[in-house]
C-alpha cells in the first residue's frame, strides 16, 4: 500500500475537509478514526498535514460523508413531510 501522490495543497484541502466534517458531525478524532477503521493517532497526523492518506482511506471518507448526506437528507424530508 503507497500513500497518494499530492501536492502540498492537495494535501491542505483533503487535511481541511477532514476537520470540517468531523466538526460538522460533532466526532472525535477517536470516533473518526474507528468508522474509517484508522486509529485517531493517524486522524491527527492527516489533520495536521504529517502524513498524506492512503487511497482507501480517502474513499472510506468520501463513503461516509455520502451517508451523513443522505441521513441529513431523510431528516430535512421528515421535517418538511416530503419523504
Amino acid at each position: 500500500m503507497s500513500y497518494l501522490d499530492m501536492t502540498a495543497e492537495e494535501q491542505q484541502a483533503f487535511a481541511a475537509r477532514l476537520i470540517e466534517f468531523r466538526r460538522k458531525h460533532r466526532l472525535t478524532q477517536h470516533e473518526l478514526g474507528a468508522a474509517l477503521g484508522v486509529g485517531n493517532f493517524t486522524i491527527s497526523s492527516l489533520e495536521l498535514m504529517r502524513n498524506r492518506p492512503f487511497p482507501q482511506t480517502v474513499l472510506k471518507l468520501a463513503a461516509l460523508e455520502e451517508r451523513y448526506r443522505q441521513a441529513e437528507q431523510a431528516e430535512l424530508d421528515e421535517l418538511t413531510g416530503t419523504s
